[in-house]
């Protein structure tokens, strides 16, 4: 029998809108790294968390301030109250702004410091790319497609100049740009049946079209108090290990702008030996897309407070 090898999984944008933060407010079995992260993401909001959040509209859980904030607060949050009852993280990864909890998971990013990066990262992308209509700048294509209409929706995404933004697996991926081409396509997918479905991401994330902030964010980092991961992390644009400071802050970094390679990160995880699997959500979509590569890892139930 192979040994139990654990990795936890932060998602991205996409589900945050039925959060209810209201069972994790603070209370007194939880540690001093817990109280840390909730009153950072307190001052952040101007208020308690699960007050501020519960006052929100769904729309206003969808803009990308909003958003950012309360998907990072839910994942630490939740692996915090959950730590002690895991006996040793083997791996942990990130998916898009997932990828700023698991560095501070990994122990990269000080729990103090995290709500203020997260914060910085939300503003400078919405500086980098303002979107004044508040539409979709992200789409989900299906990869299943025959080839005479693959080239096409191939021919209509360059045409629009939209780009690859997260290569999610064989059969799905995701694409985004400024929103009156993403509209644009979309209303020509819908009408030759090209499998396109937008996501409520108001900003161009993981492509070129945000280039202007990487080295914005990138100073952000070094002014923190980062240190070297004490958990295997991967970096999202790469699937390559991340080991040093510099490291940390290339793939925070970089993958503003940068297709991410998740596939690959998965891929790289399970044949690093990774048995069981805590998806952190929002959702479990990231559950799914493991069972997809290895029907024989084990998914934790997710914790219920």
């Amino acid at each position: 029998m192979r040994p139990s090898r654990l990795a936890i999984i932060c998602a991205g944008q996409g589900q945050q809108a039925s959060l209810d933060f209201t069972a994790l407010r603070p209370g007194a079995s939880d540690s001093a790294d817990y109280e840390l992260v909730w009153r950072g993401f307190s001052e952040c909001v101007g208020g308690e968390f699960d007050h501020v959040w519960s006052a929100l509209t769904q729309e206003q859980r969808s803009q990308n301030h909003h958003a950012q904030l309360g998907i990072v607060a839910w994942q630490v949050l939740s692996y915090l109250r959950y730590r002690k009852a895991l006996t040793k993280v083997d791996w942990v990864l990130g998916y898009s702004v997932g990828e700023l909890s698991a560095q501070a998971i990994a122990g990269s990013i000080p729990f103090s410091e995290l709500a203020g990066l997260v914060r910085v990262r939300a503003q400078l992308m919405d500086q980098g790319a303002p979107n004044s209509k508040h539409l979709p700048c992200l789409f989900l294509l299906s990869e299943r497609l025959p080839p005479q209409a693959r080239s096409r929706r191939l021919k209509s995404l360059e045409r629009l100049g939209l780009q690859l933004a997260i290569h999610r697996s064989q059969s799905e991926s995701i694409w985004g740009g400024p929103p009156d081409p993403v509209a644009q396509f979309l209303l020509e997918a819908h009408k030759a049946s090209w499998g396109a479905r937008p996501i409520d991401v108001r900003v161009p994330s993981h492509t070129s079209y945000l280039s202007s902030v990487v080295p914005l964010f990138r100073d952000a980092l070094t002014a923190a108090s980062l240190q070297p991961p004490e958990i295997n992390i991967l970096a999202g644009v790469s699937a390559d290990p991340v080991r040093t400071i510099d490291e940390v802050q290339d793939a925070l970094s970089l993958q503003l702008a940068q297709t991410i390679r998740w596939d690959e990160c998965l891929m790289a995880m399970l044949e690093r030996g990774v048995t069981d699997v805590l998806d952190l959500g929002p959702g479990q979509d990231q559950s799914r897309l493991v069972q997809a590569l290895s029907s024989d890892t084990h998914i934790l139930d997710v914790p219920k407070f």
